[in-house]
């Protein structure tokens, strides 16, 4: 589950890689920016469809 909360992260518009997660709350700031999301996908071998479902379970609470 660790690894989808930080994809989930790394995909954000409030994540930088010098300063990580720069949002003031995560249920209001987070916002996928595709480029990001490409690269998480690229990173975990991944297709871009699996790791928005991914993230959207994450975000459902569906993924324990």
């Amino acid at each position: 589950m660790s690894d989808i909360k930080n994809m989930k992260c790394y995909c954000c518009k409030c994540y930088d890689s010098f300063d990580g997660c720069t949002a003031w709350d995560c249920e209001n700031d987070f916002e996928i920016i595709i480029e990001k999301l490409k690269q998480v996908a690229e990173n975990y071998g991944l297709d871009v469809h699996e790791v928005l479902a991914l993230i959207y379970l994450e975000r459902r609470g569906g993924i324990r």
